[in-house]
């Protein structure tokens, strides 16, 4: 037994690594894998250095709690109030149609199709904000109960104000107002485009200095939105739908006694004596 082990050893080989002593084939394969390491290394040291994703502003601010967005807001609206580049409230700015005749008028436009030589000005608020590289950015807007596509590139930019300073400052919940030209886009993915303003300029109008709810989330509980009515006549549509059927409840009563030579009075409830 003695003879086959001193047998068993002298067909092993000498790791120069580890200074084990292994069979042929093991150390084969110790060789192999090193040299794929070695490889890899070699690949690794000469591949360029990854760069960070850069996140855009909005997607940073998505981090911060209310309190921080606030501050950070309110100091760069203030900024721009000084230097005025651009105004943050601007005296006035003239309309030419709203939302709800614009989506009636031209829902006719085919795919691709732009109307070019209309010139359409509308104000509204935004919802959403999307960027698709530096020179291209879609908003969407709402304004007496509808929703528009804005689609905003620089080669369509004109006015005073470069393209990157009219759409850096702009946040969702801020009010902004839009000259451009009606046409429908022509996607990719799909047959049918959306039909959308063209945006030649965008104003800002009003800045919404507080962080408005995502639109995937909602501002869906019960106690915050009767806290917050004015937030959920924004973010609700149903909400909002409520308030203005009753509305149109009341003024069709008063109209109707009114119209029947009845007085409409005022009751002092919290006097003791009526009258």
């Amino acid at each position: 037994m003695a003879e086959s082990a001193d047998g068993q050893m002298a067909n092993l080989q000498l790791d120069e690594v580890t200074g084990e002593r292994v069979s042929k084939s093991e150390l084969k394969r110790r060789k192999k894998q090193r040299e794929q390491e070695e490889r890899n290394r070699a690949r690794a040291a000469a591949a360029p250095p990854r760069t960070e994703q850069h996140k855009s502003p909005e997607e940073e601010e998505n981090n911060l709690t209310p309190n921080q967005y606030f501050e950070i807001r309110s100091a760069k609206i203030k900024k721009l109030r000084e230097n005025k580049d651009p105004n943050p409230y601007p005296h006035k700015f003239h309309t030419n149609t709203d939302l709800r005749d614009f989506l009636k008028k031209y829902e006719s436009i085919k795919t691709g199709e732009h109307r070019t030589d209309v010139e359409v000005r509308v104000g509204g608020r935004i919802y959403t904000k999307r960027s698709a590289g530096s020179k291209l950015v879609f908003y969407d807007i709402r304004a007496e109960g509808v929703k528009v596509q804005v689609m905003c590139q620089a080669q369509e930019a004109a006015g005073s104000v470069p393209f990157e300073q009219q759409h850096e400052h702009l946040r969702r919940g801020d009010i902004i107002g839009i000259v451009g030209y009606p046409g429908r886009t022509a996607p990719r993915n799909r047959p049918e485009g959306e039909l959308s303003i063209f945006a030649k300029e965008v104003i800002l109008l009003t800045p919404c200095l507080h962080q408005i709810p995502s639109e995937h989330y909602g501002f869906k509980d019960q106690e915050q939105r009767y806290r917050q009515r004015y937030l959920d006549l924004i973010m609700n549509e149903n909400s909002r739908n409520v308030f203005i059927t009753r509305s149109k409840i009341i003024t069709y009563v008063r109209r109707y006694f009114d119209e029947k030579d009845f007085i409409e009075v005022e009751t002092p409830m919290m006097n003791a004596i009526a009258g």
